[in-house]
């Protein structure tokens, strides 16, 4: 089975309308930025495949949190920053906001460590941001990755989705070592992307059988999120394949 992971997305600044008699044109601008779980709820109600997961909001709740996912756990500090793998805490400079939790007790060591302090990252400079909730993701192995996107191309006036059959990278990365391996696919903004065009997708994206099929319902889930939430932009979007497939 396929799943998605979301790094993060965001709505940049994309409309310019001039209004009459109201002066000079005006930009507008929206942001929307979610946490790691709260993009995960938000894709599972579309019908996007993500991993088993619980978050942690009192510190007190991470032993039953980890018994509900059992054993390797990954345990992820929830702050609107990148970097936070190779981040520190403030307060103990305890290395990493981003841990494998080998059994329960380390569950709750970890959670000792990073709840409720301040997680510092090249993105958040000195100052830090403070660790109020910790996503809890089982864990796997990664056997391949895509790359998937939906951005807004203005030159046709609609969406474009992008895929690749290589991921674990920027899609620049990509583009500059082979061009051919990005296939893109404009929609129709009045129609929607069709399960067909999703189907197509998957297997451009060297997606087979029954995997192509789970892939494209995660594509087309992913499409439908984007009017629900405003999301113009993904900038990161990884499909991976759980490493017992």
């Amino acid at each position: 089975m396929a799943f998605s992971k979301l790094r993060h997305f965001s709505r940049p600044a994309f409309a310019q309308r001039t209004l009459a008699g109201s002066g000079p044109a005006k930009q507008q601008r929206r942001f929307l930025n979610l946490h790691e779980y709260q993009s995960m709820e938000v894709f599972d109600k579309f019908g996007v495949a993500v991993p088993r997961f619980a978050v942690v909001k009192k510190k007190d709740d991470m032993g039953a949190v980890y018994d509900s996912l059992g054993t390797d756990v990954v345990v992820k500090t929830q702050v609107l920053a990148g970097g936070r793998g190779l981040g520190h805490i403030k307060e103990n400079n305890f290395q990493g906001g981003v841990h494998v939790a080998k059994d329960r007790a380390h569950a709750l060591e970890l959670c000792e460590n990073m709840f409720g302090k301040t997680l510092v990252t090249k993105q958040t400079g000195e100052l830090g941001k403070p660790v109020n909730s910790l996503l809890c993701v089982e864990k796997f192995q990664i056997k391949s990755e895509r790359y998937f996107a939906i951005l807004m191309d203005r030159s046709a006036g609609g969406p474009l989705v992008i895929g690749s059959k290589t991921g674990g990278t920027s899609i620049e990365d990509i583009a500059a070592a082979d061009p051919t391996a990005i296939i893109k696919m404009p929609i129709d903004i009045m129609q929607g992307m069709s399960a067909s065009q999703a189907k197509e997708m998957a297997e451009k994206m060297g997606f087979t059988g029954a995997q192509a099929d789970d892939a494209a319902k995660s594509i087309l889930g992913l499409y439908k999120v984007q009017p629900f939430r405003g999301v113009v932009r993904w900038s990161r979007h990884c499909l991976r394949r759980q490493g017992w497939i």
